[in-house]
């Protein structure tokens, strides 16, 4: 009499432990895909359980008693302090450094100055830099880039300024070179020489400096080389609506667990033919 092939125990046990593997794992790509839908609709229901925020017109005002009792004056004894102090003064430093930043065009070309006189600057006010996150613009043609700074501290005028771009690599965008007195400047992107390098997709670094040049000392009275803007600049991209839906199903959730699904359904066929294979040889 033929004896049956037993098949060892260890290989059921195998193959449900890994069928029940592969089950999880697809378990958990639906859950994360059925959370990743949730969340505009959790938004917004915190925003419309958020309560909305008191407006001044809705506080309470403070009122105002009407006290008829008269109330005893009393005579003020303290020393009243004079005007004709000098500490009530302003220094002539600070008046002669305010009335030269106001008229830049009046200034000498050159002086000569002592240490207790503070380096030239000038502050951008736009773009306006910031700390947290740099202004982008969009790679145009059409697109203009509109620079405004002013100047603190100036006693001597520049004789030109060269506002330039630097960017990755060290690659240098000259933007404009200007008399000594202009506080703004207006690049156009589509005027670009074709001998230099495209725009990238980066942030380029924004330099302000006099005739000295960028490596100028940080002399008395003279403007000293500005390079703490910088702005970033960016292409746009085709758009594709990923989130829409065809019918009352997401056609992208299947997509995401395609592979585990199949992974699970192959294993499970191959143990069955295996197993199959056993039981008739």
């Amino acid at each position: 009499m033929s004896r049956k092939k037993m098949i060892p125990s260890w290989t059921f046990i195998t193959v449900f432990l890994f069928i029940c593997v592969c089950l999880l794992q697809s378990s958990i790509h639906a859950a994360d895909a059925s959370a990743a839908d949730n969340i505009p609709e959790l938004r917004k229901r915190q925003e419309e359980a958020s309560p909305p925020a008191e407006s001044p017109e809705q506080q309470p005002q403070p009122t105002n008693s009407n006290n008829n009792d008269v109330q005893p004056t009393q005579s003020n004894t303290a020393p009243q302090a004079s005007n004709t102090g000098s500490a009530l003064l302003p220094s002539d430093n600070g008046s002669a450094a305010g009335n030269a930043s106001d008229n830049v065009a009046a200034l000498p070309t050159s002086a000569s100055f002592g240490n207790t006189i503070f380096p030239g600057m000038a502050s951008f006010l736009t773009p306006k830099p910031s700390r947290s996150v740099s202004p982008v613009y969009r790679i145009d043609s059409r697109q203009n880039v509109t620079f405004v700074w002013e100047f603190k501290d100036l006693r001597v005028q520049p004789v030109n300024l060269t506002l330039a771009a630097v960017g990755p690599n060290s690659v240098a965008y000259t933007i404009s070179v200007m008399q000594g007195a202009a506080t703004s400047a207006v690049w156009n992107l589509g005027s670009i020489p074709d001998s230099q390098p495209d725009l990238m997709n980066a942030f380029y670094q924004i330099q302000l400096y006099d005739q000295r040049g960028l490596s100028a000392f940080h002399s008395p009275g003279w403007l000293s080389p500005q390079t703490g803007l910088t702005i970033g600049f960016y292409t746009l991209q085709p758009y594709g609506d990923t989130t829409a839906t065809e019918g009352p199903g997401c056609p992208y959730c299947f997509n995401d667990n395609a592979v585990a699904l199949g992974s699970a359904f192959g294993v499970a066929c191959l143990t069955s033919a295996i197993v199959i294979y056993n039981l008739i040889f």
